[in-house]
């Protein structure tokens, strides 16, 4: 008579393979939570729902509404506080939608000039009256078309109006 060691029976080796399975799930699962629940950076996606809980400290996330991007693609962005430096374009405000005075003209700083089409720019009042600073950092029509302007405004003469 062949006598088998526990080590090898069928049985023990199905319960090995089940707790292989058992252990790659509980870590792909881990592996899910983990890059889901982690912060996003400046002009990664957000959820306005989790108010600025999706986003890396010291990011707030933004409406896409308030976005110039955001009309186009309508995802809401983790984004730098408003009046503070932004480096991903993906944050430039939407002109009349998110600026500080409710206008869309973001504030000039002492001692910058107003500059014409296609001039550099930081904000809106380095530019000519009728201008806005785009999102290339460069002065220009704040539309040339309706569908560049959010709904329900419309462009006329290079501005969106309702």
């Amino acid at each position: 008579m062949i006598s088998s060691s526990p080590h090898t029976s069928p049985r023990n080796t199905h319960g090995r393979k089940n707790a292989v399975r058992r252990a790659l799930a509980t870590s792909l699962t881990a592996l899910v939570l983990l890059v889901a629940c982690s912060r996003q950076e400046e002009g990664d996606r957000c959820s306005t729902r989790n108010d600025d809980n999706d986003c890396e400290s010291g990011l707030v996330c933004k409406a896409a509404e308030t976005l110039r991007t955001g009309k186009s693609d309508g995802v809401a962005r983790c984004c730098p506080p408003e009046g503070n430096s932004i480096s991903n374009d993906l944050c430039t405000p939407l002109i009349g939608g998110g600026g500080s005075d409710g206008g869309g003209n973001l504030g000039g700083q002492a001692g910058e000039t107003n500059t014409n089409a296609g001039d550099k720019c930081s904000y809106n009042s380095n530019c000519v009256e009728g201008l806005v600073c785009g999102p290339q950092g460069k002065c220009q029509s704040e539309c040339l078309e309706d569908r560049d302007c959010p709904s329900p405004e419309v462009c006329d003469a290079g501005r969106c109006v309702r």
